[in-house]
């Protein structure tokens, strides 16, 4: 896929969601999108546990058996290995099918 398919297809979906939300907007109103105003709390404390959920998993998967991972990620300091680990592992894992 080249950078001009991936840069169209971005734009296709900023398209795509502005067309959504201006459409809800004229038919609900601007007072409609104030739901996000009004659940802010439960929306930054949502992104952060599901942030730290997925980054613990990472990690305690990075020590199964057979786990591929660079040789420079055990230099004795804690938050180094844990910082490498996790990118590399975040790294392999997009690359796997879905």
């Amino acid at each position: 896929m080249g950078i001009d398919a991936i840069i169209h297809a971005a734009f296709s979906t900023f398209l795509l969601a502005m067309g959504i939300s201006c459409g809800y907007i004229l038919r609900n109103g601007p007072e409609s999108f104030t739901f996000i105003y009004k659940k802010w709390i439960g929306f930054v404390t949502a992104s952060l546990l599901m942030s730290v959920a997925q980054a613990l998993y990472v990690y305690a998967s990075s020590f199964r058996p057979g786990a591929l991972l660079a040789l420079g990620g055990n230099s004795g300091n804690f938050i180094y290995d844990v910082r490498f680990k996790l990118a590399l592992a975040l790294y392999m894992l997009r690359l796997q099918p879905v």
